[in-house]
């Protein structure tokens, strides 16, 4: 869990890097050949930077990074809490009623950090913990889904830029064909 939204904080400020990247770019082109470039370029390059500053926008709203950084925190201080449990529970400190009650009181307490795709890829990984859930997990939900939620920041760019990249396209076309 702390791993998979720590990869998902490096990947989301990769991507937010590689569109800062693409914005600086087209504005430093934009300059170097400001006098040699045409008003219909102008457009393009300027809705290019509108279009990338929107998807940058759209995605640093949506799961900030500082927020994933703090629930890789929580995730991994949830596990050292349960892991004192389970010494407790195995060094006979501890009853078993005793020890399900502070692992589901740690549980409430870190209960944002807990996804099904987490859940699932537990069960998968460790079937003999786990001989009764085995049913409800699969490759699709567990190791699929974990993936996918790590490389979505980039999925997410990467979409957003084929469509900015389409329509920008369909403009400069339409243009040409009016010109025509």
């Amino acid at each position: 869990m702390a791993k998979r939204l720590e990869k998902k904080a490096d990947v989301k400020s990769n991507s937010m890097n590689v569109l800062s990247m693409f914005t600086l770019f087209a504005g430093v082109l934009s300059l170097a050949y400001s006098v040699e470039i045409s008003a219909d370029m102008a457009k393009l390059v300027g809705g290019f930077v509108i279009g990338v500053s929107a998807l940058s926008i759209y995605l640093s709203h949506t799961d900030p990074v500082s927020r994933l950084a703090e629930g890789a925190f929580n995730a991994h201080e949830c596990g050292r809490e349960i892991s004192k449990i389970y010494t407790k529970l195995l060094n006979d400190r501890l009853e078993h009623a005793q020890a399900l009650e502070l692992y589901e009181e740690v549980l409430s307490n870190y209960d944002m950090n807990h996804d099904r795709c987490d859940y699932y890829l537990t069960i998968r990984l460790e079937p003999d913990l786990f001989p009764d859930n085995k049913k409800g997990s699969n490759w699709w939900n567990s190791t699929f889904a974990t993936w996918l939620s790590v490389v979505s920041p980039a999925i997410y760019t990467t979409s957003g830029l084929a469509f900015i990249f389409i329509i920008l396209t369909l403009f400069w076309y339409l243009t040409r064909i009016q010109i025509a």
